[in-house]
């Protein structure tokens, strides 16, 4: 469901709808902790059992906090995951990837271009950050600094529900059994 709603049997002559779905950008956050994973588990470098210290990163002038400010101490990888530190997503970054190892994956998990929906007025969202600037790349593993649809995120989703291929969305008219008798659900 989405809002604002419409019917379409209705509309204004000068009302133009975006589908929030497929035309609206926005900063994903921790979804992109996914992603991020992900993209150390495909390269083989990823070691979750490792730890890390949980709570801040200071890099240049920036700090870096994790959601509830303070951490929980030296935890893994994998329990990072499980409770969503975005220093635990950085540090996938710094000591499993690269800057431009995330750039790519995320790349190639469909962000950043258009998923082909067959809907009208799809954006691409931005996932072109600096990778010569170490925040950049950052802050970028936990969904800041970029922008995706999230149609975008059903599709890069659909890799961990289909034992890693990804699937492109799209609109279905109906659906018909072998011998083209139509099914309605």
């Amino acid at each position: 469901a989405t809002s604002p709603t419409f019917d379409p049997n209705s509309l204004p002559e000068n009302m133009t709808y975006q589908n929030p779905i497929i035309s609206y950008e926005y900063e994903p956050g921790s979804t992109m902790k996914i992603y991020t994973y992900m993209c150390a588990i495909d390269k083989g470098t990823y070691r979750g059992e490792e730890g890390f210290q949980s709570g801040s990163y200071t890099t240049g002038p920036n700090t870096i906090h994790d959601w509830n400010e303070v951490g929980w101490g030296t935890i893994s990888y994998d329990v990072g995951f499980e409770y969503s530190s975005n220093i635990g997503a950085l540090n996938v970054v710094r000591n499993f990837l690269n800057k431009n190892d995330l750039k790519n994956c995320l790349y190639k998990y469909g962000f950043g271009a258009k998923t082909g929906i067959e809907l009208a007025n799809e954006t691409t969202g931005n996932i072109d950050y600096n990778s010569s600037v170490e925040i950049d790349s950052l802050t970028a593993s936990y969904g800041q600094g970029i922008s995706t649809t999230a149609v975008q995120h059903l599709q890069a989703m659909s890799m961990i529900a289909n034992g890693g291929y990804m699937v492109k969305p799209h609109i279905i008219s109906k659906m018909v059994t072998a011998d083209g008798k139509e099914i309605v659900t």
